[in-house]
Parts: C-alpha cells; structure tokens; sequence
C-alpha cells in the first residue's frame, strides 16, 4: 500500500485529518460527500509514496495499547477508563459561557483561561461553516469571541486534524487542541514522526465519544424539523436553548426550527452510524491529558444549564485544572470513575466487546476491519452480537437516501425505543 486511498475506499477512514495535515507535499486534499461529508482524496500524480499518510493513520493499523504506553509508560488498572489520575463532575462559573454550551461550559473556560494566563497562543477547534453551514470548519482560536463561537458539539464527521498544518507552520507557537478519540489516535501516532508537533501542543482537551453519526443524520434531523430546502439554511446549531439543550435550524428569512429536547434527535446516533466509528475502542478519549463529557445523572435534570464530567490524565492536567479551581473560574467535585459508567455503562461495554462483534459481522459481509480487531482472541456473548447486527444493518438502510425519507415521521418514542433496545443489549 503506497498512501491512504485504499483506506480511504474501504471505507476504514476515521476521517480524523491527520493524513491531510501530514503530507510534505499537499497531494492530498479533504473533498466533500453528500453521505460522508469531509474525506481525504490523493492527487497520485503528485503523491511519493513516502507512506507518512500511513504511518499516522489510525484507520486499519492502530495499536491502542502500545499508544497507551507510549503516552503514559503504563496500561490502565482499569479498561474501561483509561489511564486518569483524577474525575470529577463539575461548571463553568461563567454563566455565560455555561449556558451557551453543551453541558458545563468546561472546554471553552479551560480554553479561555490558557489563552487569557498567555499560556497558549491559540487552540485548536470547530465550528459550522458560514458559508457552508452544513459542513465543518475547523480553526485556530485566539479570542474569547472565537471560542464562543465553537461552542456546542457537533454531531457530524470533523476532520479535526487538518488544523495541525497550522500550527506546524508556526514555529514558535504554543497551543491546546480539543478533539474525538479518532483525532488523538492520529495525533500521538504523527507525535512519533514529529517532536517539533508534540512540544508545541501544551494541552490536548478530549470529548467523550459515543455513536458518531454520517452527513446523512444531519439531513434527517432538518427534514424531520421541517426543513425541505438545505440552500435556506443559514446555521445549524447541534445543541441549542437550555440544558440537555436541542437542535436548532436558523434559516435565511430569519426564522428557526427547533427539536428539543435531545431525546427528539439522540437517537438518529444510531440510525446513522458510521462503520469505522462503530469498529472504535475509545469511548472516554484515553489518549488526552484531559477527557470530558456531558453528566447525565438523574439529579441534575432539573437545571437549566448542564455539568460536565472532567478526568485528568496527566500530570499537566492536573496543574491546569488546580489552576482553574484556584482562580475559581471553574466549580468542581471530585467523583469515582465509576460515576461516570453509572450513566454510559452500555456505551462503555459497546466500546471495549461489541466493537469486537461489529468487525466479525463487517468481516463476514466481505468488508476489511482494523487490525487490533481482526487479530482479537475476545469472543463476544450472543447478545452483542444482536446488539451489533443492529448497529450495522439498520445504518445501512438509513444511508439510502428514499429509506430515511420513507421513516421521517416515525414517532420519537418509537425510536427512542429502538435506541434502548441496542444499549440493552450491551448492559452487564
């Protein structure tokens, strides 16, 4: 294999960016899909064959363990969670930039403060195009207002790598990037090749990652809010209003369309999973100094604006956050980890076992599977494998365009229950 187009067809790309931002000689370039929105494309005429697109790419070759090692010189006591050495549950004291988040608002404070103490010049995130409001715009934040701006999650692919070319290109410059579990399996695979990238990168903030859904989810949700025509949308906001928060359409004649709460779009995660995606290992970004992620405790349904989960995987992490606490421009409590399963067990369990149980079915159906899954001893319980027949059939429906019309007005309990009924299948 000379470069990363047979990944790329497939269909193996965690559509991560790192190759793109890799390649000494721009021969490859992130085109748009309809269904898969941004994926890497090699010019082979101006391609060397240097196989660097390779050597950082986590789509089929990835060993998790031996990253694992390489980033913290140790495997973690516990699977599950990764290698931390502190959790906790806790808020942004910036009301503002709490209630215009996803959850607690941690991210953009965190991000702020280092930006603000002159300790980075920039970070790393995303926004929704301006231009393109259907599609991704990853950048470097310098501002308060660039920030805000990247608030919210995004529940579409990123190629969140594509900004390491900018700050390669910045010789003397300090950043934190925010990203998914796929974007730091790239990452500490191009550190390897590039020291020079790996001191220049201060902070690595990760999100939990769940069900990562394809282009075709966000058409479903705006076909499903009303929205018949793409071109009169202006933005698109993932996770708009009050906590758990909902997905909001603005449109171009100044009028909006608004699902809410989240459990009137959750579940379209698993309507339109992406394979790569469900083939992931990573549910809580073990790779990052720092991993958050909504708090969905019961007892928190109440308030108006969201908490978030923090764990603290390095020792820098641990000096920032001490930080924050000290300034408070942070609330936080200290938790157990197992807080955090108590609400995303099922997910946890899909991430570790029934990934093993999507690749065998993905392998049986002719397809190619990464190799720490194809090499796996693990041999799934029957009930993941039913749990993950669902995962890969029903997406595969949903990806046909006239299929996810024919359902647009199914009842949201009716699909709620469908939802449940796979994370059932992954509950101990």
């Amino acid at each position: 294999m000379k470069n990363i187009q047979p990944i790329v067809e497939n269909d193996n790309c965690t559509q991560c960016g790192t190759c793109f931002a890799v390649c000494p000689v721009d021969a490859i370039q992130m085109k748009y899909s309809d269904r898969r929105g941004l994926i890497p494309d090699v010019n082979q005429k101006v391609c060397t064959n240097c196989k660097k697109c390779l050597r950082v790419c986590p789509g089929e070759e990835l060993d998790l363990n031996a990253l694992t090692r390489q980033v913290f010189g140790k495997l973690p006591q516990n699977p599950l969670y990764g290698v931390y050495r502190k959790v906790y549950t806790g808020y942004s004291t910036n009301k503002q930039i709490r209630y215009n988040g996803a959850s607690g608002g941690l991210v953009t404070t965190i991000l702020y403060e280092l930006l603000k103490d002159k300790d980075i010049d920039g970070a790393m995130v995303v926004k929704m195009s301006q231009d393109r409001p259907l599609e991704p715009d990853i950048f470097i934040a310098r501002s308060l207002d660039d920030l805000i701006s990247a608030q919210q999650s995004k529940y579409l692919p990123v190629p969140m790598n594509v900004g390491l070319r900018e700050i390669m290109k910045d010789t003397n410059g300090r950043y934190a990037v925010v990203g998914l579990p796929c974007h730091f399996h790239g990452l500490r695979l191009m550190e390897r090749l590039n020291n020079k990238l790996k001191d220049r990168i201060v902070l690595r903030i990760g999100l939990f990652c769940g069900f990562n859904p394809t282009m075709a989810s966000t058409k479903f949700l705006l076909r499903r809010a009303g929205v018949k025509d793409f071109s009169t949308v202006k933005e698109i906001k993932y996770r708009d209003g009050d906590w758990p928060c909902g997905f909001r359409a603005y449109l171009k004649d100044g009028t909006d369309r608004f699902l809410y709460p989240i459990k009137h779009f959750l579940f379209s995660h698993y309507l339109f999973e992406r394979q790569r995606c469900a083939m992931c290992m990573d549910h809580l970004c073990e790779l990052a100094d720092m991993s958050l992620g909504d708090e969905w405790r019961a007892d928190l349904k109440s308030s108006a604006a969201g908490w978030s989960f923090l764990m603290t995987r390095t020792k820098v992490a641990d000096q920032f956050v001490e930080k924050l606490v000290r300034k408070s421009s942070v609330y936080l409590e200290e938790i157990s980890p197992d807080i955090i399963a108590s609400g995303q067990a099922a997910t946890m369990i899909y991430k570790k076992r029934g990934t093993k149980a999507f690749a065998k079915i993905r392998s049986l159906m002719g397809k190619k599977v990464p190799n720490y899954l194809r090499n796996s001893k693990y041999q799934p319980k029957l009930r993941y494998y039913i749990g993950a027949a669902l995962v890969y059939f029903i997406p595969a429906l949903f990806e046909k365009d006239f299929f996810s019309r024919m359902f647009i007005w199914v009842p949201t309990n009716i699909y709620n229950k469908y939802r449940n009924a796979i994370l059932r299948f992954f509950r101990e």
